[in-house]
């Protein structure tokens, strides 16, 4: 079953739970473009930081190479978030079509030049 805009919007954001510094306003409504609809794969990300931020470099790589697709700058606060939401989806993804078998990366990136 395909991943729906609203759904991928509800896995980054899920409601407010009680007891948060939330407001009760109503929620924000996010737009997206038709160009912005289209996937693109992904089968590579290198992730830093720093004291403000997790850089998340997300690339396609079909040896002999590879294309940096988006670089996303995400607060600490909001990658612990992401990293809960993933975890959590990964889980139900794991109950739903069995363990994911985890298998060494296809590559060697050595390394990456920044081009």
């Amino acid at each position: 079953m395909p991943l729906t805009p609203l759904s991928a919007f509800q896995c980054l954001n899920p409601p407010p739970q009680k007891n948060t510094n939330m407001s009760n306003e109503n929620p924000i409504q996010i737009k997206i473009t038709d160009e912005k609809l289209a996937l693109v794969y992904s089968n590579h990300i290198r992730i830093g930081h720093a004291p403000e931020e997790f850089v998340l470099e997300i690339s396609s790589v079909f040896p002999p190479s590879g294309t940096v697709i988006s670089r996303v700058a995400i607060s600490p606060a909001h990658a612990k978030r992401l990293l809960k939401v993933l975890a959590e989806n990964v889980q139900g993804y794991e109950e739903k079509f069995g363990v994911i078998k985890e298998m060494p990366i296809p590559f060697n990136l050595g390394d990456v030049n920044q081009k």
